[in-house]
């Protein structure tokens, strides 16, 4: 069972919860362990936030702004897993990942299943993840992969259960083959733009103060929560009335 949980309460059976948003609309509350059997844990899916967009947008700062303040893990994609990390960058230093684009993008996506089967069941509840699915299918066509291709080699790869897109001007100066190439970054903004409306993402104005940009980020956060979105999960108390 999952408990009941009060915005702003601090404690549920004696335990303190250390992963709780506490906010004035809402509060993602933990699973209290005295009350869950193994069987249980295992059988909880955990919620995935990611941020998404082209490169140097700002990603890992929001990430990392977001998780702190739900008190939720955060993941960095690529996964530092050893030998996939090591030629993912590898092919964009040489420049060999706008040629080979297919295992280019084959290789991001094998780092992703390492992380999916290795890191993600051992983390908590909740997760937000700086880069996921979205950005192999924006830079996988973007580069000239089918639609149906680019899913294809998507694969057992999860879905998360919301993705917010950055989308503005690149921050700072590009450091590999992808990031200096104008007329790709372009095409990528595209790509990101299509997937939003597909899958219907919030997409927010990265080229501001990061904390305004956080406050639009929270604010899709807690659109997500009212609509219910993890309530399949027990996470959530019911939306305001």
């Amino acid at each position: 069972m999952i408990h009941g949980y009060i915005a702003g309460q601090r404690t549920v059976c004696g335990i303190e919860l250390s992963r709780v948003a506490r906010t004035t609309e809402f509060s993602l509350a933990v699973t209290c362990k005295r009350c869950l059997s193994r069987k249980d844990h295992k059988r909880m899916k955990q919620f995935l936030i990611a941020i998404e967009g082209p490169d140097k947008i700002g990603k890992a700062t929001q990430s990392r702004l977001l998780a702190a303040r739900l008190k939720l893990d955060l993941a960095e994609i690529p996964y530092r897993d050893g030998a996939t990390h090591t030629k993912i960058y590898a092919m964009l230093k040489d420049g060999s990942a706008k040629v080979d684009k297919e295992a280019f993008q084959a290789f991001h996506v094998a780092n992703r299943l390492v992380w999916q089967a290795m890191v993600l069941p051992t983390l908590g509840t909740g997760v937000v993840l700086d880069r996921w699915n979205a950005s192999t299918w924006a830079y996988g066509v973007s580069s000239g992969l089918s639609y149906a291709k680019v899913e294809s080699i998507l694969g057992g790869t999860r879905r998360a259960d919301l993705t917010i897109v950055l989308d503005g001007e690149m921050i700072g100066e590009p450091e590999d083959c992808y990031e200096r190439d104008k007329a790709l970054r372009e095409r990528v903004r595209t790509a990101y733009r299509n997937y939003a409306d597909d899958h219907r993402c919030p997409v927010i104005d990265a080229n501001r103060d990061r904390m305004d940009v956080h406050a639009d980020i929270f604010a899709e956060v807690e659109k997500a929560a009212r609509r219910n979105l993890w309530n399949h999960l027990g996470l959530l108390p019911p939306p305001p009335q």
